[in-house]
């Protein structure tokens, strides 16, 4: 090893040391709570710079339009962890509690803030504005953002100057920083209406979210990936036996995705249309995971699984569990149970709708920066093209135009930082524990109301179950009819997709929807984090797969090859060997 090696080494290990003692300070007042309901390990550096600030504020966007007691959630990162936390309408983020229940009383009658966010609530259920906002989502949203996804698609990175490609990453940036706040401006869209129906149906029965969750089987058909267009490439696939053998054969993945993309044929034009709705997908969250493209052999799995099988949910049996829960509702509540049911149901498409048109934009971000890694890497400013994820977008921009700029050895300590630490080197909680909301029965109506369904509907999505594991069984909540034995494959990430056997039981801390591509080769799911409006719980009804949630300590008891029964009803997976 050379001296300069040497040096630079020894300056990536201070770097490391550095970083493993740095201490968690909260980044302002109030409460802050470890989001690791969707993300596992630090954000990239460019992460960092663009996703808080759309987040917080597409927070602030939905949280106004509905009439919240909420103003907004706060987002940072706290040494590349993202943390949260829920600011009042009214009222310091500080406060130890709320005032007297007069005082708060007196407060919804004369505060402006709290009489016009109480009005706009109103007005919220009178309109039935998440049928409003699913009307603008079909009609201008989501056009506008598969449009502007498509224009950044249309440039070919390796052909631009290096100032050419300095303002494609600004557009980049751009497109991506709309997305964000679209998609949490949407949030209540799909939310708000389930919210309120979980709200009154566990009044009215004696049934559990997970169980009345089983009504919306086959609601939402995008939540089980681009049904449609791989659905078409597996028929095309299965009239052509030559395109199935080729499928099937020992070539490289990337070889056989290429020669079906370039057939002449209907199976050539259906994988093109199916690649170009998952191609450029991140499959994860952050633009230091990758796309689909990337990992050919992810996509040759999965299309292998889905010619050869069949995934789907039974109409006939939703319908009947419909009619059974039904018939325990209270005759003078069954025509208002009907209502919520079909404003919770008409919706409920677009909470997974809007994270899959983002994660397009995600992965065609990526694409931009890895041209910019490739440049940057030739010209010794990076140790791996790779490497380009963990500079801001200033430092990208600065970089390429000859600027200044970290080391390549200072990048590098970056990347052993974010790759090396998980959610479980970052303390759940930083600062008090959270006071809490006024009770809800202080509320006027219908803010009560509403503020139930969005603390219903929070619970649901983050809250993990309640009931101790033992020796043999690791118990969550259930997520998905019926039970399945097989092998247990641990994920970390997507980094760890290509370890995916056919029939495997996915284990993991969380899901996203970036995982859709992976779906049709799971026997069973479990996690350790999240509700029965968690990802992981609406793909495994929408796949019809076994599923477990909120297991929290799954990842700690399940390892690779483990054999395990899943029981997607009782919320059990049974440790066989």
């Amino acid at each position: 090893m050379s001296t300069k090696d040497q040096n630079q080494e020894r300056q990536a290990s201070v770097d490391r040391s550095n970083e493993s003692a740095q201490t968690f300070e909260k980044p302002g007042p109030g409460t802050w709570e470890l989001a690791d309901s969707h993300f596992t390990r630090p954000f990239s550096r460019w992460m960092q710079a663009v996703f808080p600030p759309a987040a917080q504020e597409g927070f602030r966007k939905a949280f106004a339009a509905y009439g919240a007691l909420v103003e907004e959630i706060a987002f940072e990162t706290v040494n590349g962890f993202p943390y949260m936390s829920v600011r009042p309408a009214v009222g310091s983020p500080e406060s130890s509690g709320p005032p007297p229940k007069l005082v708060f009383k007196l407060l919804t009658k004369v505060h402006p803030t709290m009489r016009r966010r109480v009005s706009r609530m109103r007005e919220t259920f009178e309109v039935k504005r998440w049928r409003k906002d699913a009307e603008k989502w079909d009609e201008e949203w989501k056009p506008e953002r598969i449009e502007a996804n498509r224009a950044l698609q249309s440039v070919e990175p390796g052909d631009l100057s290096d100032g050419e490609l300095v303002g494609h990453l600004d557009d980049c940036r751009e497109e991506f920083t709309d997305a964000v706040v679209l998609h949490h401006r949407m949030d209540l869209c799909p939310l708000f209406p389930m919210g309120d129906f979980l709200a009154h149906a566990t009044d009215w029965t004696d049934r559990s979210p997970s169980e009345l969750m089983k009504l919306f089987e086959g609601a939402s058909p995008i939540s089980a990936g681009a049904v449609d267009e791989l659905h078409d490439l597996a028929s095309a696939i299965e009239d052509h036996p030559d395109a199935r053998n080729r499928l099937f054969s020992d070539g490289s993945p990337g070889e056989i995705i290429g020669d079906l993309r370039t057939r002449p044929d209907n199976v050539g034009s259906a994988m093109e249309a199916w690649l170009d709705v998952v191609g450029y997908r991140i499959i994860g969250y952050d633009v230091a995971d990758f796309y689909a493209l990337e990992k050919p052999s992810i996509l040759v799995a999965t299309l292998r699984a889905t010619v050869d099988g069949d995934a789907g949910t039974d109409d006939d049996a939703s319908e009947s569990e419909f009619e059974s829960i039904r018939a325990e509702v209270p005759p003078e509540h069954k025509d208002t149970f009907d209502e919520l049911y079909e404003e919770a149901r008409h919706t409920y498409r677009v909470r997974d709708e809007r994270v899959l048109v983002d994660l397009w934009t995600t992965g065609l971000a990526r694409r931009a920066l890895l041209e910019a890694g490739q440049r940057l890497a030739a010209r010794g400013r990076l140790n791996d093209p790779e490497h380009v994820v963990d500079l801001d977008p200033d430092e990208v921009s600065r970089m390429l135009e000859g600027g200044s700029g970290p080391s390549a050895t200072e990048v590098a300590a970056r990347v052993e930082y974010r790759r090396t630490h998980t959610t479980d080197d970052a303390p759940d909680r930083l600062g008090p524990e959270e006071a809490g909301g006024p009770p809800l029965e202080w509320l006027p109506e219908p803010a009560a109301r509403g503020m139930r369904a969005v603390e219903t509907m929070m619970g649901n999505m983050l809250e993990a179950g309640d009931v101790a594991s033992d020796v043999d069984t690791v118990r969550g909540m259930a997520a998905g009819a019926g039970s399945y034995e097989g092998s247990v494959r641990r994920v970390s990430g997507p980094e760890d997709f290509e370890n995916i056997q056919e029939g495997d039981v996915l284990v993991t801390e969380t899901t996203s929807p970036a995982f859709n591509v992976v779906l049709p080769l799971l026997g069973g799911i479990v996690t350790d984090h999240g509700g029965v409006l968690s990802h992981a719980a609406i793909v495994a009804r929408e796949y019809n797969i076994p599923g477990v949630v909120g297991c929290e300590d799954a990842t700690e008891r399940l390892n690779d090859g483990d054999r395990v029964v899943v029981d997607g009803e009782e919320g059990t997976v049974r440790i066989r060997s």
